[in-house]
């Protein structure tokens, strides 16, 4: 984070985030959204294996990109070689650590990215988040704004 002290300047702009990466050409993955963005402990945990297969089944029938990240290196794993979205193993927690998460038992988390690849929704605890039909809607809505607002 960046920022002035003087609390009209960061009103005014003066504040924002940016993002250190080791390999940037990762991050190419979020834009051109909606992206849904889950972050799972690794297939092995039964509740991760069943969000990740159900949700990669329904957003890409819905037309839209899922990016997993997992705490584990899961490339051995069956349904890796079954998904149509993106595997990303971050065993040291870089992306975890880059959108505030922790990989671990309480830190299911689940992020709407738009277009620009910015967060406009999230979940995160215990449980991995299991209602793909709720994220489909609010990616759709996303998409349509972006379609009225290019129209214009």
């Amino acid at each position: 984070m960046y920022h002035c002290h003087i609390m009209e300047h960061e009103d005014r702009g003066m504040m924002g985030q940016f993002l250190v990466v080791e390999n940037p050409d990762n991050l190419a993955l979020l834009d051109h959204g909606p992206t849904v963005l889950l972050f799972i402990t690794g297939l092995y945990c039964s509740h991760c294996y069943e969000q990740v297969e159900k949700f990669d089944r329904e957003l890409s029938a819905a037309g839209i990109k899922l990016v997993v990240v997992s705490g584990q290196e899961d490339s051995e794993d069956d349904l890796v070689a079954r998904m149509k979205g993106t595997l990303i193993a971050d065993p040291k927690q870089t992306w975890a650590g880059w959108f505030g998460l922790a990989h671990g038992d309480d830190s299911h988390g689940t992020l709407l990215l738009d277009q620009q690849g910015k967060e406009v929704w999230r979940t995160a605890g215990h449980e991995p988040f299991m209602d793909a039909a709720s994220l489909i809607a609010r990616a759709r809505k996303l998409q349509t704004r972006t379609t009225q607002v290019a129209g214009r």
